[in-house]
């Protein structure tokens, strides 16, 4: 295989990313990162069963990494985890990290929750672990051809039934093969981000059409937007059950979702322990109020937030902006270059308040249920 010539610099990780004599001075776009990893970092990427080798296709290469994503693949091997940052991508680029933030969340998933197994293969991958909530079981990546899709999908269905999953979400967006695949879905009885509203999360706003995805670069990020919220609000990462049981009662309320699909998230932190897994929560409270959440994620190459929330009387002050800003700063200071998201629609306005705009691509769930 021909490697790309894209301009790579090794560095460790806390070194500047920009002033090194060894940088490339042009050409995009990447920086490999090399990092020793503890049990808990959640980094790299997870092999079926965490065998060490891709159930489909045998041992993970580096030659593999570099024909599925040059510019966002993390491996893991032997304690070790090389990944690319992005510095200088295109907005598909920065589209496409949006997905590929959400992959390296689904590998750290399975590799570190119980019973977790994740299958990576050139058409399709899925990842399965407890607790009981579709974002830890679901299939990704999937480039089909059309006559492919139906024996996929039943094949598929019987991988996640053989596992007793109540749920699991089938994800799309930029690259997806078929392009239709949504709709051969929906006719064997998924349902959509639309449909979810009525199913699932009645606080989730998306259409037919899936969720906007958006990017923002840190570089630029304002600082500012931290202050401008009400006197007494602040914002605390979370470090004790108090803590997590704050975060998911905001969760709920705001997303309206079922009590077992927050406190999933609950269940998984608890295992891994908290402040040791790989994403990062953080709970705004106003004068001693849990009033708003954010989970950041690092992964991909870029930055990400999920669980943004903020209740309907705290709303309108800054705090969203900032509960969503403040640990994507943190990030920065890490070194990453870029933050992206994925957006319920009435989210995108409040997005490109602080600094996000909108980049070309849709991300799309579908949700299948046992029985």
């Amino acid at each position: 295989m021909q490697i790309p010539a894209t301009p790579w610099r090794r560095v460790q990780r806390g070194d500047p990313l920009g002033g090194r004599a060894d940088a490339a001075p042009d050409g995009p776009a990447q920086v490999v990162v090399e990092l020793l990893t503890h049990q808990n970092s959640g980094v790299g990427r997870t092999t079926a069963a965490n065998e060490g080798h891709n159930a489909e296709s045998g041992p993970y290469s580096l030659d593999q990494a570099l024909d599925e994503a040059v510019f966002a693949c993390m491996l893991w091997h032997g304690g070790e985890a090389t990944m690319t940052l992005l510095l200088e991508p295109t907005d598909s680029e920065l589209a496409d990290a949006v997905q590929q933030n959400l992959f390296d969340l689904f590998r750290s998933m399975a590799r570190l929750l119980p019973n977790g197994e994740c299958e990576e293969g050139l058409t399709l991958c899925r990842h399965f672990s407890l607790p009981t909530n579709p974002m830890f079981k679901g299939v990704w990546g999937s480039r089909l051809g059309a006559d492919e899709v139906e024996r996929t999908i039943d094949t598929t269905i019987a991988w996640f039934s053989e596992r007793k999953a109540p749920y699991f979400f089938w994800w799309t967006g930029p690259g997806t093969e078929p392009a239709n695949l949504g709709e051969a879905l929906m006719a064997r009885g998924l349902l959509d981000m639309a449909e979810q509203q009525t199913a699932l999360a009645a606080g989730v706003r998306q259409t037919t059409l899936g969720a906007p995805t958006m990017a923002l670069d840190l570089t630029i990020a304002d600082d500012a937007q931290l202050l401008r919220v009400p006197p007494g609000f602040v914002i605390d990462e979370v470090r004790s059950d108090a803590d997590l049981d704050d975060f998911k009662r905001v969760f709920v309320e705001v997303y309206a979702i079922p009590e077992w699909a927050g406190q999933a998230w609950v269940d998984a932190t608890r295992h891994i322990g908290i402040g040791k897994t790989p994403w990062r929560m953080f709970v705004g409270r106003l004068d001693g109020r849990p009033v708003a959440t954010n989970m950041l994620f690092c992964g991909g190459g870029v930055a990400s937030v999920y669980a943004v929330a903020t209740v309907a009387d705290a709303r309108g002050r800054g705090i969203g902006g900032a509960i969503t800003l403040s640990p994507l700063l943190e990030a920065r200071r890490d070194g990453y270059r870029h933050a992206v998201l994925f957006s319920t629609e009435l989210g995108v306005g409040a997005y490109q308040r602080i600094g996000f705009r909108v980049v070309p691509g849709r991300i799309n769930r579908y949700l299948w249920r046992a029985g």
